[in-house]
Formats: structure tokens, C-alpha cells, sequence
């Protein structure tokens, strides 16, 4: 198979994934129909399964994606405030008023669809903020607008990883005696 055609079995494999997933079939046996049918390898096959939330996981960590969508427009009308400002102030062109947000646009609409890896990415985009508010936190005068800015990425931070790690739950590679040798069996956990 060449790359070309690898990465269209992929991304084929990927929209049958996540409809059979959206459709409520287990994870399970999405796993073992599409590992005979594609013959992929089996880890990266149980990677993709694995990093799309099931049905039951979505409704279950629903209110708390929807907290996280709720800081996310914090930091984005944080965000609008502080382009405001910065156009009054220092008469810069509009078009900076929509720059600062656009990332965290993404990220909400990516929180909101449950998008593949995003909570992991918005967290970790999160902490490569912290050195630049520590940096304005060490500075003799501090407005408590910067504590609720740092306090509202903080939690951005531990409800995102917390989503990402509870959202979808890794599976186990368990061996298993099978025709007198030993095979590894991929169990997921949802």
C-alpha cells in the first residue's frame, strides 16, 4: 500500500470510527470488524478508537465540557476587553481585536464538537501561558484583573487535562494463549 493510499485507509477508518461510535456501537467491536476488514496495525488502530469519546462518556463529563466551554468565553471576552483597550490606548488598527481571541475560538468550538484531542491541546497550550503571568505576577504592582486571569487559566488548565484523561479512557494490551502461542488482545475500557 503506498503512503497516498495508507492515508486515505486512515482517514476512511477515522469518519466510520467516529459514526459507528455517534451510532452507540462499543468501542470493542468497532475494533475487532475494522482490524479484519483493514488490517491495519492493531496499536495505532486502537489509538485512533480510543482518543474519540463514546456516547456515554460525552453525556457523562457533559456539564463539565460545558464549564470548560464557560471559561473559554471568559478568556475570550477577557480577551475582546483588552483589544479594546489596547485600540483606545494606543490607536492601534481593529483588526488586533481579533487576533487575540481566535485560538480560544477554536478551542470552544473544539470543547463543544468533542473534537479528537483537544482537551489535551488546550491545556497544553494553557501552561505556555503560565511563565508570562508569574512573569507579571513578580512585578511590584499587580491589578486583581491578573489573579482572575491566572485563577480562570488554572482551572482552564487541570478541567481540560481532567476531560482529556476522562473522556477517553486508554485500553489494555492483555497476552493471551491462542493455537499454542501467545497473541496480544486489545481490551477497551468503555
Amino acid at each position: 500500500m503506498t503512503k497516498n493510499q495508507l492515508k486515505k485507509t486512515w482517514k476512511e477508518v477515522y469518519k466510520l470510527v467516529k459514526e459507528n461510535i455517534r451510532q452507540g456501537e462499543s468501542k470493542q467491536s468497532i475494533f475487532e470488524r475494522l482490524f479484519v476488514q483493514y488490517k491495519l496495525p492493531s496499536e495505532q488502530l486502537a489509538k485512533l478508537i480510543q482518543s474519540i469519546p463514546s456516547n456515554k462518556m460525552r453525556e457523562k463529563y457533559k456539564k463539565l465540557n460545558y464549564a470548560l466551554a464557560i471559561l473559554l468565553l471568559i478568556t475570550i471576552i477577557t480577551k475582546l476587553s483588552l483589544g479594546f483597550t489596547m485600540i483606545n490606548e494606543y490607536d492601534i488598527s481593529l483588526a488586533i481585536l481579533f487576533v487575540l481571541p481566535c485560538f480560544n475560538v477554536l478551542f470552544l468550538i473544539g470543547v463543544l464538537t468533542f473534537t479528537q484531542d483537544v482537551h489535551r491541546l488546550l491545556g497544553t497550550f494553557s501552561i505556555f501561558s503560565l511563565p508570562h503571568f508569574l512573569a507579571i505576577i513578580s512585578a511590584k504592582q499587580v491589578s486583581s484583573f491578573v489573579y482572575f486571569d491566572l485563577f480562570i487559566l488554572l482551572a482552564v488548565i487541570g478541567v481540560s487535562f481532567y476531560l482529556n484523561v476522562k473522556l477517553c479512557p486508554s485500553f489494555s494490551v492483555v497476552k493471551e494463549r491462542f493455537q499454542n502461542r501467545v497473541r496480544n488482545v486489545i481490551i477497551f475500557q468503555d
